[in-house]
Protein backbone atom coordinates (compact mmCIF):
# COMPACT_ATOMS: atom_id res chain seq x y z
CA UNK A 1 0.00 0.00 0.00
CA UNK A 2 2.76 2.48 0.56
CA UNK A 3 4.51 1.32 -2.04
CA UNK A 4 1.75 2.20 -4.34
CA UNK A 5 1.14 5.53 -2.80
CA UNK A 6 4.74 6.53 -2.82
CA UNK A 7 4.77 5.47 -6.88
CA UNK A 8 1.40 7.78 -7.47
CA UNK A 9 3.40 10.41 -5.67
CA UNK A 10 6.10 10.48 -7.95
CA UNK A 11 4.02 10.40 -10.75
CA UNK A 12 1.77 13.64 -9.65
CA UNK A 13 4.96 15.35 -8.84
CA UNK A 14 6.61 14.68 -12.17
CA UNK A 15 3.48 15.68 -14.19
CA UNK A 16 3.12 18.65 -11.51
CA UNK A 17 6.52 20.11 -12.70
CA UNK A 18 5.87 19.49 -16.12
CA UNK A 19 3.05 21.58 -15.79
CA UNK A 20 5.00 24.22 -13.65
CA UNK A 21 7.55 24.03 -16.48
CA UNK A 22 5.89 24.53 -19.45
CA UNK A 23 3.68 27.11 -17.68
CA UNK A 24 6.50 29.32 -16.55
CA UNK A 25 8.64 28.82 -19.97
CA UNK A 26 5.19 29.79 -21.58
CA UNK A 27 5.85 32.70 -19.76
CA UNK A 28 8.95 33.81 -20.30
CA UNK A 29 8.53 33.62 -24.04
CA UNK A 30 5.41 36.18 -23.25
CA UNK A 31 7.70 38.69 -21.33
CA UNK A 32 10.41 38.87 -23.61
CA UNK A 33 8.35 38.81 -26.34
CA UNK A 34 6.28 41.72 -24.72
CA UNK A 35 9.42 43.81 -23.44
CA UNK A 36 11.02 45.01 -25.91
CA UNK A 37 13.45 46.40 -23.25
CA UNK A 38 17.66 45.54 -23.50
CA UNK A 39 17.51 46.07 -19.68
CA UNK A 40 18.99 43.41 -17.89
CA UNK A 41 17.23 44.85 -14.40
CA UNK A 42 13.93 45.20 -15.67
CA UNK A 43 13.57 41.75 -17.21
CA UNK A 44 15.23 40.49 -14.11
CA UNK A 45 12.66 41.90 -11.98
CA UNK A 46 9.61 41.29 -13.98
CA UNK A 47 10.67 37.61 -14.13
CA UNK A 48 11.10 37.69 -9.86
CA UNK A 49 7.69 39.20 -10.31
CA UNK A 50 6.05 36.92 -12.86
CA UNK A 51 8.01 33.86 -13.37
CA UNK A 52 9.84 32.40 -10.24
CA UNK A 53 6.81 32.38 -8.09
CA UNK A 54 5.41 29.64 -10.34
CA UNK A 55 8.15 27.94 -10.11
CA UNK A 56 8.59 28.34 -6.49
CA UNK A 57 5.09 27.89 -4.79
CA UNK A 58 4.34 25.48 -2.42
CA UNK A 59 8.01 23.52 -2.71
CA UNK A 60 7.06 22.20 0.82
CA UNK A 61 4.88 19.93 -0.60
CA UNK A 62 6.38 19.10 -4.51
CA UNK A 63 10.12 19.38 -3.86
CA UNK A 64 11.72 17.05 -6.00
CA UNK A 65 14.43 15.44 -4.96
CA UNK A 66 15.26 13.63 -8.36
CA UNK A 67 18.18 15.34 -10.72
CA UNK A 68 16.39 15.23 -13.52
CA UNK A 69 13.39 16.89 -12.05
CA UNK A 70 16.10 19.34 -9.93
CA UNK A 71 17.32 20.28 -13.34
CA UNK A 72 14.12 20.54 -15.21
CA UNK A 73 13.05 23.16 -12.71
CA UNK A 74 16.45 25.25 -13.10
CA UNK A 75 16.37 24.85 -16.49
CA UNK A 76 13.61 27.35 -16.91
CA UNK A 77 16.01 29.85 -14.51
CA UNK A 78 18.88 28.89 -16.80
CA UNK A 79 17.44 29.30 -20.03
CA UNK A 80 16.00 32.58 -18.87
CA UNK A 81 19.46 34.07 -17.37
CA UNK A 82 21.17 32.86 -21.13
CA UNK A 83 18.54 35.13 -22.78
CA UNK A 84 18.42 37.71 -20.81
CA UNK A 85 22.28 38.16 -21.37
CA UNK A 86 22.18 37.96 -25.11
CA UNK A 87 19.15 40.30 -25.40
CA UNK A 88 21.50 42.52 -23.30
CA UNK A 89 24.49 42.34 -25.42
CA UNK A 90 26.59 40.76 -22.54
CA UNK A 91 29.18 38.11 -23.27
CA UNK A 92 28.04 35.20 -22.98
CA UNK A 93 28.60 32.63 -19.73
CA UNK A 94 28.29 30.00 -17.57
CA UNK A 95 25.10 29.83 -15.42
CA UNK A 96 26.56 29.92 -12.63
CA UNK A 97 28.37 33.21 -13.28
CA UNK A 98 25.16 34.51 -14.86
CA UNK A 99 23.85 34.12 -11.60
CA UNK A 100 26.44 35.73 -9.63
CA UNK A 101 26.51 38.31 -12.13
CA UNK A 102 22.25 38.67 -11.23
CA UNK A 103 22.83 38.37 -7.63
CA UNK A 104 20.40 35.21 -8.01
CA UNK A 105 20.53 31.61 -6.20
CA UNK A 106 19.81 28.60 -7.85
CA UNK A 107 16.38 27.60 -7.77
CA UNK A 108 17.29 24.71 -5.65
CA UNK A 109 19.01 26.14 -3.17
CA UNK A 110 15.81 29.02 -2.58
CA UNK A 111 13.56 25.58 -2.36
CA UNK A 112 15.66 24.13 0.49
CA UNK A 113 16.24 27.71 2.01
CA UNK A 114 12.31 27.68 1.79
CA UNK A 115 12.38 23.89 3.71
CA UNK A 116 14.58 24.95 6.01
CA UNK A 117 12.19 28.34 6.91
CA UNK A 118 9.47 25.82 7.09
CA UNK A 119 10.53 23.77 9.88
CA UNK A 120 11.74 26.27 11.71
CA UNK A 121 8.42 28.02 11.94
CA UNK A 122 7.04 24.50 12.64
CA UNK A 123 9.62 23.58 15.41
CA UNK A 124 8.94 26.98 16.82
CA UNK A 125 5.23 26.86 16.74
CA UNK A 126 4.67 29.79 14.15
CA UNK A 127 2.34 27.76 12.05
CA UNK A 128 -1.18 27.69 12.91
CA UNK A 129 -1.72 23.75 12.92
CA UNK A 130 1.92 22.12 14.40
CA UNK A 131 -0.33 18.35 14.43
CA UNK A 132 0.72 18.12 10.57
CA UNK A 133 4.00 17.51 11.79
CA UNK A 134 3.15 13.91 13.30
CA UNK A 135 2.29 12.89 9.86
CA UNK A 136 5.80 13.66 8.25
CA UNK A 137 7.42 10.98 6.31
CA UNK A 138 11.13 11.81 6.17
CA UNK A 139 12.61 10.14 2.97
CA UNK A 140 16.17 11.04 3.46
CA UNK A 141 18.89 12.94 6.19
CA UNK A 142 19.05 16.44 5.46
CA UNK A 143 22.50 17.18 4.88
CA UNK A 144 23.28 20.71 4.60
CA UNK A 145 25.94 21.59 6.96
CA UNK A 146 27.90 23.43 4.12
CA UNK A 147 24.74 25.58 4.02
CA UNK A 148 23.63 26.33 7.67
CA UNK A 149 26.82 28.86 8.07
CA UNK A 150 25.97 31.02 5.17
CA UNK A 151 22.06 30.32 5.62
CA UNK A 152 22.44 31.60 9.36
CA UNK A 153 24.36 34.80 8.68
CA UNK A 154 22.64 36.03 5.38
CA UNK A 155 19.20 35.72 5.69
CA UNK A 156 19.58 36.18 9.78
CA UNK A 157 17.74 32.56 10.87
CA UNK A 158 18.10 33.27 15.05
CA UNK A 159 20.92 31.46 16.35
CA UNK A 160 18.90 30.81 19.58
CA UNK A 161 15.34 31.59 19.21
CA UNK A 162 13.52 33.24 22.38
CA UNK A 163 11.43 30.88 24.40
CA UNK A 164 7.84 31.48 24.42
CA UNK A 165 5.89 31.69 27.33
CA UNK A 166 3.37 28.74 26.87
CA UNK A 167 4.73 25.34 26.71
CA UNK A 168 5.73 23.97 23.34
CA UNK A 169 4.04 21.35 21.65
CA UNK A 170 4.70 17.84 22.04
CA UNK A 171 5.84 16.75 18.25
CA UNK A 172 6.20 13.21 17.59
CA UNK A 173 7.97 12.52 13.77
CA UNK A 174 7.91 9.07 12.37
CA UNK A 175 11.14 7.69 11.54
CA UNK A 176 12.89 7.62 7.80
CA UNK A 177 10.69 4.76 5.15
CA UNK A 178 12.62 2.17 4.31
CA UNK A 179 10.19 -0.31 1.66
Amino acid sequence: MAALFLQKMKFVTLHHIDQITRKARSMCNLMLRSFLTSSSNVLLKAYKIYIRPLLESSTVIWNPTAIGLVNKLESVQREFTRRIFWRSHLSQSSYPQRLEHFKLETLEYRRALNDMYFLFDSAHGFLPCPGYLTVIIYDEPLHLSSLSPKLNCKHGLPQNPTPKSSPEPEYHLLPPYRP
